[in-house]
């Protein structure tokens, strides 16, 4: 590789990152200060071997030998981690750690390493529940939840990959869609557990799991969750998911009236709309209407004029899909409306709101509209 880089780009880059591994040899010693309380140190878009693998050993030393390991955590992900360290913040004020019970499936997943990362998925899940204040507890497979020897306040599903090498949405190929198992069996043994549901779509890389959510759909219902997510990494979902849960409990223990709900189902909506129908769905649509426009610029970067149209496709398709969602998964349904304490709810659905900030399809911004009736 030395050889096929250009040196000036080699020099940089390594200078970059001396630069970045100093940085956080300083916060380090900031933490060791006491300047600090806590420090999580995210490590993102990795392999299991390459040049990060001799850094994490030399903070892991510099972590050792300040006796900083309680308070430090090196784990998968970047963008969740604001959402985590919130999570923390809730989880610390409520002065009592939720139990997390997870529920792999496959069950063999779990010794999988996800794209873009570089440790076992359940070695992640632990590492993330350390910096977000969870105990996690892990289902064992095959044997029935009241018989699992412990009681948790609420359960995550992970979706997840059984193949070693997990597949991403804006790979090459298009993902497989269809399971080699019977989900459906599965999620009718969920329903039998009383507890508030996470669900981490981590079965690909850049968006959700069409299939999956089709089964959660008929078997539990969409409303019924109380936090989904499947974008980007694994590590950014499965962030995502556990803040989420947690602001969830956390909510359910205020007084009804300083928790708004619509805000709790309409960013459920938005995960919904967001990880599956867009970045599963229709962002492939787009891309190929690009590659087709000779003047509409890269979907990495469009050209004012693509930008500008593709945008308008984006709106229309959203719309079609979104209302079309709503019609098959959402209206006429029931749903429990547990947290609102009012029995039964309804969904009203008043339409979607999208864009492209960075112009590029990598991201939508995409923003549905709701508002959540109880059933008389």
């Amino acid at each position: 590789l030395d050889n096929r880089i250009p040196p000036e780009l080699l020099q940089e880059y390594c200078a970059v990152r001396m630069r970045n591994h100093q940085v956080n040899s300083e916060v380090l010693l900031s933490l060791a200060r006491g300047d600090l309380d806590f420090v999580i140190l995210c490590q993102e878009d990795a392999t299991l071997y390459g040049p990060h693998k001799e850094e994490q050993m030399k903070l892991e030393e510099q972590i050792i030998s300040l006796g900083l390991n309680d308070d430090v955590v090196i784990y998968n992900g970047t963008d969740e981690a604001g959402m985590l360290l919130l999570a923390r913040v809730l989880n610390f004020e409520r002065k009592a750690m939720p139990v997390f019970a997870f529920n792999f499936v496959p069950w063999e997943g779990r010794n999988n390493i996800p794209p873009f990362e570089d440790r076992p998925l359940a070695e992640n899940v632990k590492l993330q529940c350390t910096v977000a204040g969870i105990i996690p507890v892990f289902i064992q497979e095959k044997k029935p939840f009241m018989e699992q020897g412990f009681i948790a306040d609420a359960m995550t599903i992970i979706n997840c990959s059984h193949r070693q090498k997990g597949e991403d949405w804006l790979g090459p190929i298009s993902p497989t869609v269809e399971r080699d198992f019977a989900v459906g069996d599965f999620l009718r043994l969920v329903q039998e557990i009383r507890l508030p549901l996470g669900v981490a779509d981590l079965r690909f890389a850049n968006g959700g799991d069409p299939g999956f959510l089709k089964e959660l759909a008929e078997r539990i219902g969409l409303f019924n969750l109380a936090a989904y997510a499947g974008w980007n990494t694994s590590g950014n979902s499965l962030g995502t998911v556990l803040a989420h849960l947690s602001v969830f409990l956390a909510a359910c223990k205020q007084e009804e009236e300083r928790a708004d709900w619509d805000l709790h189902y309409g960013f459920l909506l938005n995960r919904f709309l967001d990880d599956v129908i867009y970045q599963a769905g229709i962002r492939q649509r787009l891309i190929k209407l690009i590659s087709d426009q000779e003047d509409f610029g890269s979907v990495y970067r469009l050209s004012p004029k693509g930008c500008v149209a593709t945008a308008k496709y984006l709106q229309d398709f959203m719309m079609l899909e979104a209302w079309s969602f709503y019609e098959l998964y959402i209206k006429e349904k029931e749903f429990t409306g547990q947290p609102l304490g009012k029995g039964k709810i309804k969904v009203d659905f008043h339409g979607v709101t999208t864009g492209l900030p960075w112009g590029r399809l990598f991201e939508a911004d995409i923003k549905a509209k709701i508002s959540i009736l109880p059933e008389v």
